[in-house]
């Protein structure tokens, strides 16, 4: 290869705002602000590093309560990613002003369905919790390329060590 990724970090800034209509129902938005950098090391040795930033693509939700019967709640969560990222940034390289590739873009162009399922567990000494959550790429973008999907499963197990304090294992 002429050029190799050596690292690159990502800041993320997220304004989420949530309203609860009922007890049943959590509406809610995020907003994010991506900062992202990645540096290079070219085949004759030199490096570069190249910058993205911006907004986002934008998530709605409305979470809804599934089934809610102490100690055990579950809720599902319909998620949709509005494309109001950039699937277009550039940035100067040794050869010249570079559309960047996808993982340095700040959105993924296309209306993006995001479901999960989350079951949360709760006693006086300790909280547990499984989720499962997908991203659905609906079409392609204007760039002519759509992102893959996406399945994720986690759970986690958190016990209180007192008022203030409760580490958790995910």
């Amino acid at each position: 290869f002429n050029t190799v990724h050596t690292s690159m970090t990502m800041d993320m800034h997220m304004l989420m705002m949530m309203y609860g209509p009922s007890d049943d129902v959590t509406l809610m938005m995020m907003v994010p602000y991506m900062d992202m950098n990645m540096n290079h090391l070219t085949r004759t040795g030199s490096t570069f590093s190249v910058n993205s930033q911006g907004i986002g693509d934008i998530r709605i939700a409305p979470i809804l309560s599934l089934y809610d019967d102490y100690p055990h709640r579950i809720q599902f969560e319909a998620g949709l990613s509005i494309p109001t990222g950039s699937v277009n940034k550039q940035d100067y390289t040794p050869t010249g002003l570079t559309q960047l590739e996808y993982k340095m873009q700040t959105g993924s162009g296309t209306l993006d369905l995001q479901p999960a399922l989350t079951y949360l567990g709760q006693s006086e000494d300790l909280g547990w919790g499984a989720q499962a959550r997908g991203i659905f790429r609906l079409g392609t973008n204007s760039a002519g390329y759509r992102q893959g999907n996406m399945l994720e499963f986690t759970a986690w197990v958190s016990p209180k060590i007192n008022d203030n304090f409760s580490p958790s294992l995910r």
